[in-house]
């Protein structure tokens, strides 16, 4: 149900519903829907994702948190729990297992250098972005203030999803300890009284494995299990593929497309409760854009957002350069600061292609059959 549920959101989506991307392509009808009614189509993705919620057999995990705090260290435990109520698909790993996907080595693939990981997946700076302060308010470079502490009373989900600088991790390698006997993340360098800089544990000139290190200044921590010694032990937490915050989601969306917006609101704020964030109010185009962050924050790293940007057809927005950070504890009067400076910048320059909405049929499937039709753009 739940599946259909995802199905019949992308079926209603934007990609297939009258684009007008791909007009003078030979075969519209296989791109998308040609006719028929789109507000047909969002009432049965409505109607499936209630049919989930109405089946009352899967609630949110821990939904209603004393305090944000509290709600942090809720979402840490949901993604590295073997079994919760919000579960709906999920695939098991064993420690003593090395399966295809190495789902259980996510810990040695993304954990940070100075841990002896392999710094995969760190997340942009982009991504950080999206996540509001704990207040509601959106976080703003431009503002002098969220500039100063871009790390101070953000959305629970950051801190439980993102590792960034000065946030703690867990002890150190013993080949490292001394040189850190908390476990701090150290994606920064020092400007030292003498003039030479001193580069972090986890950054790219590092003393440990600096070819691992983060381009952008952050690590990932969501789904890792901290109390595994990455480097020498596998987790035994679970790929959650389906969970119920994406069904309420889900619902939300078909919702604001059918002109349903308190109902939406609802949804979304049962998802935003949880993480320990005020209810949102928006209404029209402000709730649309409301709603696509927030399934940005609370689904992160789950598989969603590649797709996500093809359904609603923001290629072009959401493939903007690339950003990370530059964190420097600079030197002043002769003393190097205690706080840092985090500066945004650009690591990568993309460029967007319509055609990429839609992936090439291989040239050895063609190759095998003449009435194949290729996709638009290849």
């Amino acid at each position: 149900m739940a599946l259909k549920a995802r199905v019949l959101l992308y079926a209603a989506s934007d990609l297939h519903n009258n684009n007008s991307l791909f007009s003078g392509y030979s075969n519209p009808e296989l791109m998308g829907y040609t006719s028929g009614s789109a507000n047909e189509r969002w009432t049965r993705a409505k109607n499936a994702a209630k049919a989930v919620i109405d089946a009352d057999t899967y609630t949110l995990y821990m939904s209603d948190p004393a305090s944000v705090e509290e709600a942090k260290e809720n979402i840490i435990s949901l993604f590295i729990a073997k079994d919760t109520e919000e579960d709906i698909f999920k695939r098991a790993f064993r420690t003593d297992s090395d399966e295809g996907w190495d789902g259980n080595s996510v810990g040695m693939f993304n954990g940070p250098n100075g841990w002896h990981g392999w710094g995969n997946n760190c997340p942009l700076e982009n991504l950080v972005e999206c996540y509001e302060f704990n207040n509601g308010v959106a976080f703003d470079w431009n503002n002098p203030e969220h500039a100063a502490d871009p790390y101070v009373n953000r959305d629970p989900r950051f801190y439980a999803s993102i590792l960034y600088e000065g946030a703690y991790w867990r002890p150190r390698p013993e080949d490292i300890i001394l040189m850190d006997p908390i476990g701090i993340i150290e994606v920064g360098s020092w400007v030292l009284p003498d003039g030479t800089i001193k580069w972090g544990l986890d950054t790219r000139k590092s003393l440990f494995e600096s070819w691992n290190g983060s381009y952008t200044g952050y690590y990932s921590r969501k789904f890792i299990d901290p109390s595994y010694d990455a480097q020498f032990e596998k987790q035994d937490v679970p790929w959650r593929y389906i969970r119920y915050a994406e069904v309420l989601l889900n619902y939300a969306e078909a919702c604001i497309e059918l002109g349903e917006e308190a109902e939406a609101r609802a949804a979304i704020n049962q998802v935003r409760k949880r993480a320990g964030m005020p209810d949102i109010d928006d209404t029209g185009d402000a709730l649309k854009i409301r709603y696509r962050n927030e399934r940005c924050v609370e689904l992160s790293y789950e598989e969603h957002r590649f797709y996500d940007v093809r359904r609603w057809v923001i290629g072009h927005e959401a493939y903007v350069p690339a950003k990370g950070v530059n964190v420097v504890y600079e030197l002043v009067d002769g003393v190097t600061v205690e706080k840092p400076t985090v500066t945004p910048i650009i690591i990568e320059s993309w460029q967007w292609d319509d055609k990429a909405y839609f992936f090439p049929i291989y040239r050895n499937e063609m190759n095998k059959n003449d009435l194949l039709v290729q996709n638009p753009g290849y």
